[in-house]
């Protein structure tokens, strides 16, 4: 038998190991020497596969339902996270229905399987974006358009919730004129609309829309004809007051000046009258009164035309 001496002396004429080799070599007695010949195992740095087939059904501007496949359902359960934040635990189908989502906004599904002892074993994600919000019925009603002359309209209309929002905003109300958008408002709640500028006898149609409410309606302007007063009359005739009254072939458009003894009275524009009172007069004077009648709204003719009637009191 050789001495340890001469063992040494053998070991050291053997030519020198690779490092990795030596790794090698003396890795298993230093695993036996420190745990005592116990077995261990490394995790594995990829997931171990058991949820697959995400899938999203029943989308609507705050909800949906999501589904998934698991492998090995019985063990374990699900965890639901919505952009981050955690929505459903101990989760043991493979469906769940979310609520309260935003609307119009994509959604990061991330499904997260945890085993008996609390540890994540795989995780599945999916993505979808919720519906816009329904537009809200806002209770529009009663369409009227009024006043109608060759180059002006008045529309009105009723709004029974002028204040509806969504996502705490107030919604527009749009107004379309044979298609053409002319008006879009949200901060007054209006309800009606002054149209001005129109084609003479020609047909519109006309479009009043907010939120999931539309209205509709038609009108024809009239033949395009010069304005013309007539029956001018004097009533109320006191010793120091008079009320003038005359017609209007197109009473709602445009407007009259009246003058006395050669000059206007105020206001200078008058809109919409076919009567004026006139106060502060003098006892047994005569006064000359002109009415004059002024078109500004017309498409064609925007400089203004006139045509008076003379009166002058006896």
């Amino acid at each position: 038998m050789r001495s340890p001496q001469a063992h040494s002396r053998m070991f050291a004429s053997l030519p020198p190991l690779p490092l990795m080799t030596l790794a090698l070599f003396l890795l298993p007695l230093l695993v036996i020497a420190l745990g005592g010949g116990a077995a261990w195992t490394q995790a594995s740095s990829t997931a171990s596969e058991q949820l697959s087939n995400f899938s999203v059904s029943n989308i609507t501007h705050n909800s949906a339902t999501i589904s998934w496949s698991d492998s090995d359902a019985s063990a374990g359960y699900a965890m639901v996270q919505v952009n981050g934040t955690d929505v459903a635990k101990n989760v043991m189908a493979q469906i769940v229905t979310l609520t309260n989502l935003k609307p119009d906004t994509v959604q990061n599904i991330r499904i997260l399987k945890i085993s008996s002892d609390s540890s994540i074993v795989d995780n599945l994600k999916g993505s979808f974006r919720t519906l816009r919000a329904p537009l809200p019925s806002t209770a529009l009603s009663n369409l009227r358009i009024s006043n109608i002359s060759y180059a002006t309209a008045r529309v009105d209309w009723d709004d029974a919730l002028p204040d509806v929002k969504v996502d705490g905003i107030k919604i527009f109300t749009k107004a379309y004129l044979n298609g053409e958008l002319i008006f879009e408002r949200r901060h007054d709640s209006p309800t009606y609309i002054d149209l001005k500028y129109l084609k003479a006898d020609s047909d519109y149609t006309l479009e009043i829309r907010k939120g999931a409410d539309t209205l509709t309606g038609s009108f024809r302007t009239l033949v395009k004809t010069d304005p013309k007063l007539s029956n001018f009359s004097v009533t109320k005739l006191t010793h120091n007051s008079a009320t003038i009254n005359w017609s209007d072939s197109d009473i709602h458009d445009g407007f009259v000046t009246i003058w006395l003894n050669g000059s206007i009275l105020d206001p200078s524009e008058i809109k919409g009258r076919t009567s004026w009172e006139l106060t502060g007069l003098q006892r047994h004077r005569i006064y000359r009164i002109t009415i004059r009648k002024y078109i500004r709204h017309a498409q064609v003719d925007n400089k203004g035309r006139e045509t008076s009637v003379r009166y002058t009191n006896p």
